[in-house]
């Protein structure tokens, strides 16, 4: 079955017709039948025999920071921040929230299927959550009652609460309770469930009488597996193996709407006039974003893959409202590969957003929706216009905004360590234009910086096209040497002549593209026709990056560290340096995470609703293992 789901995927992102990949989550998906249907938040994760080398990888991480005593290092900051009879008593109160969570068998608890749900409740300004768990085979009882001890626990905190236990047809049911009210003063209360492994945490006692009606099938009440938006929504994507996600947008905007337009209409509620416009405003401005329908995804894995599958879906006569063409009125990316070396570490296609009708949308709803809002854009063009700037003179008429960034293997290493080469080509409309205004812009900036007694050289660069310049800075040029110029309807600017070289090498069809890198056309996914953006990334080297970053941090806050002075300092020196010591104890922890190998997206737009996003994450093979996932080019 996933080789026909893979098979299906490539003929998609081929560009190939396919039908809609209709089916509900796969049969390990059972608590969905104990969500209600009206969340507008659901998702669930279910235990996969196939990512246990996953686990491992992900066991050995929380052991090395678990070894490293940060935890210890963190409680002692806390603590010694105290005065010793806080102290005591904080020390007592971790020690047991301490001894009570190490009790619950969290592991056992998630072990199957863990769902979150989340929706708007009937209390103005709250929420209703639901936890669902699947516990493992016969720990149910177990586990609860582990559970049972921290509500009890929290019910002691205060002498009015109890924990109240019951059972209806045959389910455990704890609640803390207040008398016979609930927990009115706080605005919620715990529920807990338990049937059989599977339990059950709400806030309420509504979403605990819905689940209880779910599990039982009592009538009146829909699953979140039965909701038609849900059932229309991952008909849209691959089946679910490992997870699965559906956030109902619409739905979200809509209670939003409602708070806002009740406090709108609040002015008897203690709201002023200024207050009220506020309000309106903001109303006003969820109108706007009322775009999106739903959006949706799942997981799978094949092999040491991981498969994502994404689809958003815009209400279909929300299309073409402003909102929506700032971020979908792109050009798209007909040559993916267009400018991208065989031996490139990554890439990204961007359609980015419409710059000129985010600005314009922006403006307008500021100056017709916001109290004073008017005054507030007058002014603003009238500072653009002392500093002589003219947004669609200056910057749209020339600037379409699309953009391609590539990371290159470093062509020369620097004082500041090896790095990576770097090319980013924006995409304009007028490449006339935008030369005049690139060329006016290093002037400005030559001239700013010889004015403060510095020197900014702006040189011919030795590129192999016309046009483009290298700009030194004396305080920078050991590190960066950036060259910027056009190419076509393409501005670039390069980390190196070498770096930029190499993209106009492909470009001119006189070097091989990353279309030819063996290891992309294995881990990457290769676009078939125009797409809004696409990536792929080379992450083999990610724990180690990590763990660099995260020591230099240490070093420098070291170094930062010996610059305080004085005895009034002394207990933030104190402080800080204990700071920088768990700082240093995190490199060798996050060096751990050293079994990814790549990441990969493409996302296309159908131009009417459907946006689909899919990504890959390929992890590396085991330790000792070099036979299916190259090292980097």
């Amino acid at each position: 079955m996933r080789r026909i789901v893979g098979l299906t995927a490539l003929m998609m992102l081929s560009g190939v017709t396919v039908p809609a990949l209709a089916g509900p989550p796969s049969e390990r998906f059972t608590l969905g039948r104990y969500m209600p249907g009206d969340v507008w938040m659901y998702i669930h994760s279910v235990h996969n025999p196939e990512r246990q080398w996953l686990e491992k990888e992900w066991a050995e991480f929380f052991e090395a920071l678990k070894t490293s005593g940060i935890d210890r290092d963190v409680a002692g900051l806390v603590l010694g921040s105290l005065e010793q009879q806080q102290r005591s008593e904080t020390e007592a109160s971790i020690e047991k929230w301490t001894r009570l969570l190490q009790h619950v068998p969290w592991s056992d608890i998630v072990s199957a299927e863990v769902a979150y749900g989340q929706r708007v409740a009937s209390v103005p300004g709250a929420y209703d959550y639901f936890v669902l768990t699947n516990s493992r085979k016969g720990a149910g009882e177990k586990n609860a009652a582990a559970l049972v001890k921290i509500l009890r626990e929290l019910a002691a905190l205060c002498d009015e609460i109890h924990v109240v236990h019951e059972q209806q047809d045959g389910i455990d049911v704890w609640s803390m309770t207040s008398g016979d009210r609930g927990i009115k003063n706080l605005g919620f209360s715990l529920e807990l469930i338990r049937k059989g492994d599977v339990i059950g945490l709400t806030t309420n006692p509504g979403p605990r009488r819905e689940i209880l009606a779910l599990m039982t099938g009592k009538a009146g009440v829909k699953s979140i597996l039965r909701s038609p938006r849900f059932q229309e929504a991952v008909s849209q994507v691959a089946p679910a193996e490992d997870f699965v996600s559906f956030v109902d947008a619409r739905r979200i905007i809509r209670d939003l709407r409602g708070l806002f337009d009740r406090a709108e209409h609040g002015g008897a509620q203690g709201l002023n006039n200024k207050e009220n416009k506020v309000a309106s405003a903001v109303a006003k401005a969820l109108e706007h974003l009322d775009v999106l329908d739903y959006a949706v995804t799942t997981v799978e894995t094949q092999d040491r893959r991981e498969l994502r599958h994404e689809v958003t879906k815009l209400q279909t006569s929300k299309a073409n409202c402003a909102v929506a063409c700032c971020g979908l009125d792109r050009k798209p990316f007909t040559r993916f590969d267009q400018f991208v070396p065989v031996d490139a570490r990554g890439f990204k296609l961007s359609g980015s957003i419409h710059l000129k009708k985010a600005y314009d949308f922006a403006t307008v709803f500021v100056a017709e929706e916001l109290p004073d809002g008017a005054e507030y854009i007058e002014k603003w063009r009238g500072w653009l216009s002392s500093l002589g700037f003219d947004p669609q003179r200056d910057l749209f008429s020339w600037w379409s905004g699309e953009m391609i960034s590539i990371s290159l293997p470093r062509s020369m290493v620097t004082p500041f360590g090896g790095g990576e080469d770097w090319v980013l080509l924006i995409r304009v409309k007028d490449a006339a234009v935008a030369r005049e205004k690139i060329d006016g812009l290093l002037t400005f900036a030559s001239g700013l910086t010889q004015g403060q007694g510095q020197m900014l050289t702006v040189s011919p660069a030795k590129v192999d096209a016309e046009g483009f310049r290298q700009v030194v800075h004396p305080m920078l040029a050991m590190a960066v040497r950036p060259v910027v110029g056009m190419k076509g309807d393409w501005l670039m600017v390069g980390s190196s002549p070498i770096a930029v070289n190499k993209c106009l090498a492909v470009e001119s069809g006189k070097a091989p593209s990353i279309a030819k890198n063996e290891r992309f056309a294995r881990e990457g996914l290769v676009p078939k026709g125009p797409v809004l953006s696409a990536s792929f990334t080379d992450t083999s080297d990610y724990g180690e990056k990590m763990g660099a970053e995260v020591g230099m941090a240490g070093m420098l806050g070291a170094m930062a560290t010996g610059m305080i002075q004085g005895e009034e300092a002394a207990p933030f020196r104190d402080v800080f340096q204990k700071m920088m010591g768990v700082v240093t104890k995190l490199g060798p922890v996050v060096r751990t995470l050293d079994f990814y190998s790549s990441e990969a997206a493409i996302t296309t737009y159908d131009g009417k609703s459907i946006v689909r996003t899919e990504r890959v994450v390929t992890y590396k093979p085991p330790k000792g293992d070099d036979s299916k996932t190259a090292q980097a080019p």
